[in-house]
This record gives C-alpha cells, structure tokens and sequence, in this order.
C-alpha cells in the first residue's frame, strides 16, 4: 500500500519539513471481522523528513528533484529591501507560498521525489486478508495544533485510475490536436503525459 500525502498550507509544510511525519496503521478487519482490540503500531521508526540536499544529488538531472530540492534548500530571495515594511511581509509570504506549491507539485509529479521530500510512504507489511486504517501526522509540541490526515484502505481496495473520457481527434496538416473531458477526473489527475 503506498501513501502519499501533503500538507494543506505552507505554514504546516514547515512544520513538516522540521519535525517529520509519523504513520500510524490499525488493523481494523481481519478476515471480514473487527479484532476485539484494535492496536495501533507506528510505521515509522523515525519520523519522514525531507533527505539532507547531499543525498539529492543522484536525481541531478530530474526536473522534478532539482526543483523541490530548490524550494526545500535554495536561499531566499535577496533583491528584497531589509526592514519591518509590510512589502517585505508580503515578498516574504509570498515566496514561502511559491517554495510550498511547486515543492508539492514537484513531488506529485514524481513518487521519488515525494520519498526525497518524505511525503511518500510504502507499507510492505499489508496482508489482502486485512484492512487498515493509516493516520499521517506530524510530531511536533503539544502546543502547534496540526490536523492529521487519515485513510481507510486495504490491497483489496485497489482500482484501476480511469481512462479519459471523450478522447478526440483534429487532424490538420502533419498534426493533431487531442481533447479530452477534464471535468469527470479533476479530482484525480493534475497533469497527463
């Protein structure tokens, strides 16, 4: 079973970054049946943490890697002018904001990347006979709240990612132009290849 998760915002992206991600998973059916104690077992012996930039450096030539690795490790923008002015707050957010969605985006375009950025997880220990619930959070103080992302699965519940609907062609001179409906699958895809 594979898990890939990301945070809401940026701020808890941060958070992530500095503190990990922890998996949870409880068996809740075996063999069609409740088990009369539901424990939970920690997947994860330490927590996920995007690698240190030194063990990036084999995916070099990935796109991808080279700019998650860049909103994860490159400096800040220094054309900024120093001082308390509120320009400088806005620059400021609005960086941190651009480093979180490309860094997200980056690591949905490739699962090594979101292993690189610890946002990606594999349970090679799933039985089919078993179903599983997993609870993603970060570990860190007591006093940041941080929601926990959680899911409902098992390898029975493996299903095949549909096809595009009303896939179309127009062919002009030595080309082609594709169409296909996005509406229906919005939800599921961000890109095609």
């Amino acid at each position: 079973i594979m898990l890939r998760w990301g945070p809401s915002d940026a701020s808890t992206w941060r958070l992530g970054n500095r503190y990990g991600y922890e998996v949870m998973r409880y068996t809740i059916l075996k063999n069609k049946k409740i088990p009369k104690e539901i424990e939970g077992r920690l997947m994860t012996p330490e927590p996920l943490r995007p690698l240190p930039l030194e063990r990036w450096e084999p995916y070099v030539t990935d796109r991808y890697a080279a700019i998650a690795a860049e909103c994860l490790y490159g400096s800040y923008y220094k054309g900024v002018p120093t001082g308390n002015s509120p320009h400088l707050a806005y620059q400021k957010y609005r960086e941190e904001q651009h480093r979180f969605s490309f860094a997200l985006y980056a690591a949905d375009q490739s699962r090594v990347v979101a292993g690189l950025s610890g946002l990606y997880w594999v349970d090679r220990s799933a039985r089919a006979d078993e179903k599983y619930l997993y609870k993603v959070y970060i570990p860190c103080p007591d006093s940041v709240a941080v929601d926990t992302g959680s899911v409902f699965t098992g390898l029975s519940e493996a299903i095949a990612l549909p096809k595009p609907m009303d896939l179309t062609g127009r062919w002009d001179d030595r080309k082609v132009m594709l169409s296909w409906s996005v509406v229906y699958h919005r939800h599921i895809y961000n890109r095609y290849q």
